[in-house]
């Protein structure tokens, strides 16, 4: 999938244009405040003070981050496979259920850390069980993901309804929800991590979950990039067709991608039931399914990016209870509109300040800034220029590639730097000739001229580097029945 625009450097792909679409948002949310007759820096005040002015507010800040750093995970997994996983809010519930079992059977027998990984594997097992079913349906009978993991969702919160109210509801109690863990389902606080900078926590229900998601983000940077179903993944993502060109099993990859979204988002659970809860209750996900999209969206789909966004929207959680409850006037819907704005501009606006970004950061007018531009939009070129260079099937002859001087001015060609010609392939077919098997000089194999479109020769080069095939003078012309270049 090519970029419409120069490649930038991370830093500034990662990092500069997220803080720039977040001024953006913030300053409209500053104009949102002002509308409703109250003062923006006061409410800029609050919510900052709100989320990081003592011990306490951080670890409610960090506890909500530790949430939405487990279901941001899981949308960008399905994101890097090419899907959309918006079933995250169900998989949490059901995986809700690993956890609630997990404890309800070992908690008054067993230390937390003996509960604790076998609460991971069944909310693991239990969300990507959940998410099995829509992955399944999308490789197997061409079922649109988002429209199944979407009657997903509410199947999960009818089938929580049913099971605390009919299954796992203690006798003699009203309320639908679990029994109150022991000692042993109940994960203990962090708060020796941030009495290390003399801050105390009180009350905040901030655990030792939040080191889970730290160690899950980590595991899924290995898993995308330093993996080969990492890369199968991600083909998958950028050109289905390109995948399944190269082998891979397109079924395969949809179901064991969203299996792993949906485990991270099943770990979600663990947060909540264990660390604050102590017990399953009905509506303990509170939406963080959603808000996970918007987490994944705003990191670019990237663990290091997602970690700060989660950090984030964990400042609108706390800080916004903060500015409803200092500034009445501001209610509680006001803070979600202010969502709403960074999840617009971080998210379906996000390509709106790039243009600009990369005529500052490369130049425009720059001979640098010319190259740099030239060398991003160089992958469209030869996309374009190898699908032209094909197999005729009706008069069995390929392309060939030439090296003569074009204008300057022509914008059909990458720059050069070493050379002032530049490269041209001209689709000049050759006469015909006969259909037969024959083995290649450098021990391809026998292969069928009418079945196999074989490359340019040139064609290596080019994807070396732009000035290659400028340098290289061959031109290959078919002289026998051998379809293989000299």
């Amino acid at each position: 999938m090519s970029t419409p625009y120069a490649k930038l450097p991370g830093w500034v792909e990662y990092g500069l244009i997220p803080l720039i679409n977040l001024a953006v948002a913030f300053l409209v949310a500053g104009l949102v405040v002002l509308l409703v007759g109250e003062n923006p820096l006061e409410a800029a005040y609050h919510l900052i003070n709100g989320a990081f002015g003592r011990g306490e507010y951080i670890g409610f800040t960090l506890y909500y981050a530790t949430t939405f750093i487990f279901t941001g995970l899981a949308v960008a997994v399905a994101f890097h496979a090419g899907l959309f996983n918006i079933g995250g809010e169900g998989q949490a519930y059901v995986g809700g259920i690993g956890v609630a079992l997990a404890c309800l059977w070992l908690d008054q027998t067993m230390p937390w850390y003996v509960v604790f990984p076998l609460a991971i594997v069944g909310s693991a097992f239990f969300g990507a069980l959940w998410a099995f079913l829509p992955g399944w349906l999308q490789a197997k009978r061409g079922s649109h993901i988002v429209i199944t993991t979407i009657m997903f969702n509410f199947i999960a919160s009818s089938l929580m309804v049913y099971l605390l109210t009919r299954v796992l509801k203690p006798l003699g109690s009203m309320a639908p929800q679990t029994r109150t863990f022991a000692e042993g389902g109940q994960l203990p606080k962090l708060d020796w991590l941030l009495s290390i900078f003399g801050l105390n926590i009180g009350t905040a229900p901030f655990n030792i979950s939040f080191l889970l998601a730290l160690a899950a983000a980590f595991a899924v940077w290995v898993l995308i990039w330093r993996t080969r179903l990492g890369y199968e993944m991600r083909t998958m993502g950028h050109s289905p067709s390109a995948a399944r060109y190269a082998g891979i099993s397109e079924s395969r990859i949809t179901v064991v991608a969203m299996m792993i979204s949906g485990g991270l988002a099943g770990m979600m659970a663990l947060n909540p039931i264990m660390g604050e809860q102590f017990r399953m209750q009905l509506d303990f996900v509170q939406g963080a399914g959603f808000v996970g999209i918007a987490v994944a969206l705003m990191g670019r789909s990237h663990p290091g990016g997602i970690i700060p966004a989660a950090i984030l929207f964990g400042v609108l959680y706390q800080g916004g209870a903060e500015i409803a409850f200092e500034m009445p006037s501001i209610s509680r819907d006001m803070i979600v509109i202010i969502q709403g704005l960074v999840i617009l501009f971080a998210g379906a606006l996000e390509n709106m300040f790039r243009p600009a970004i990369t005529r500052a950061f490369f130049g425009a007018g720059s001979a640098r800034g010319r190259r740099r531009a030239d060398q991003g939009s160089l992958k469209p070129w030869i996309s374009s220029t190898f699908s032209s260079c094909s197999w005729n099937r009706r008069s069995a002859s390929p392309c060939r590639w030439s090296s003569q001087p074009l204008p300057a001015s022509s914008p059909s060609a990458p720059a050069s730097s070493t050379s002032a010609s530049r490269a041209r392939c001209s689709v000049r077919p050759l006469p015909p000739v006969r259909r037969q098997p024959s083995r290649s000089p450098s021990g391809w194999g026998s292969v069928r001229r009418s079945s196999f479109p074989w490359p340019c020769r040139s064609s290596t080069a080019m994807l070396r580097s732009p000035s290659a095939a400028t340098r290289s003078s061959r031109v290959w012309r078919s002289t026998s029945s051998s379809p293989v270049p000299p």
